[in-house]
């Protein structure tokens, strides 16, 4: 009985990264993203105690969006037509998304007179600046799913995959700072490697932490605040003292998922945020333009607040259909060009 009790405590220890658990972690991260950009748009807060950690919750979320995918895309590399599937599976059914969104969030500008340039409409459609308020995550998530797709499709070993990965995103940041982009565009990239990393390695990982996970969950989180304070003190290295915060942050979160009670991250709330994730980031944007460039269409900050946080929530559950209705249409016609006697069968 004691055996068979360790054996299911074991289980659920070392399944803290299952595709559910991260589902509601997404979920809950979308909402710190939310938070942050309240914080930047309202005006409430600045220069108090909490200025610090509502910048903060911005790139850290994201570090954490980067890492799932970095642990997931690893998890499956090896799964029989997952990497020839990235482009159809992954890529273009996000990128019909976000041409959707270009549209919509040009329509949107129109009506609230914002200027609308012909160069910067065009370059919405690549890298480096876009239409779409936030769109600058989905554009890295792009580089990052072809930067994968690659380097996958290169290298079969899966501990090689890392080295290259690692010199192939440095070369993302250099180019980065090279062309002039703000450093919100690369400092929560490496992420991507630990998730990487993290799955390769899993099962040695899981044995350390298990086996002193209180002690990992404490100084883990001593080293984060460490670097989360640093990141102000150092201006001339802050980029680089973010990018080890966003790491070391990942690096507590996912052992405190270990440490602290299932529930408290994965429940009904969670689950329902969770499953909503990506459409309350995109559709944020769309109410964060009453309260930009100078234009307030809503002077009190409060009812600002209020209308994004409804705002948001109900645009999600309209915007969710219609993202799952193109990787649908996305995939049966995948299917069907491999399988073209398909419909006949």
């Amino acid at each position: 009985q004691t055996d068979r009790q360790t054996d299911r405590q074991t289980d659920r220890q070392t399944a803290y990264l299952s595709i559910d658990n991260t589902a509601c972690l997404k979920g809950v991260f979308a909402v710190f993203v939310l938070i942050h950009h309240l914080y930047q748009y309202s005006g409430l807060f600045h220069n108090s105690p909490l200025d610090m950690i509502f910048q903060a919750l911005g790139y850290l979320s994201v570090g954490m969006f980067f890492f799932y995918t970095g642990y997931g895309m690893m998890c499956s590399k090896n799964k029989e037509r997952y990497v020839k599937t990235i482009g159809k599976k992954r890529i273009l059914p996000l990128y019909i998304f976000y041409v959707f969104l270009i549209l919509l969030f040009s329509l949107w500008q129109i009506v609230l007179q914002y200027q609308l340039t012909p160069p910067l409409l065009l370059q919405s459609f690549f890298f480096g600046k876009t239409i779409v308020p936030l769109g600058w995550y989905l554009q890295v998530t792009f580089v990052i799913y072809l930067i994968l797709w690659v380097v996958f499709s290169l290298v079969k070993n899966d501990k090689k995959c890392l080295p290259v990965t690692g010199i192939a995103l440095l070369v993302y940041c250099f180019i980065c700072n090279l062309i002039g982009l703000s450093t919100t565009w690369y400092e929560s990239i490496f992420c991507v490697l630990l998730g990487m990393t993290w799955a390769v390695y899993k099962d040695s990982i899981d044995r350390i932490i298990i086996k002193n996970k209180w002690m990992s969950f404490i100084i883990t989180g001593f080293i984060f605040v460490v670097f989360l304070a640093g990141s102000k003190v150092s201006p001339i290295i802050q980029a680089e003292v973010k990018m080890i915060s966003a790491v070391a942050f990942a690096v507590f979160v996912t052992i405190a998922t270990i440490v602290l009670p299932r529930v408290l991250y994965n429940n009904p709330v969670t689950k329902i945020l969770g499953k909503y994730s990506l459409e309350i980031y995109v559709c944020q944007g769309f109410f964060l333009l009453l309260r930009k460039e100078g234009r307030i269409y809503i002077d009190n900050p409060y009812i600002f607040i209020g209308i994004v946080i409804v705002g948001t929530a109900i645009l999600a559950v309209l915007m969710k259909p219609i993202y799952d209705k193109i990787t649908k249409t996305v995939k049966n016609i995948a299917a069907e060009q491999r399988n073209p006697h398909r419909k006949n069968r």
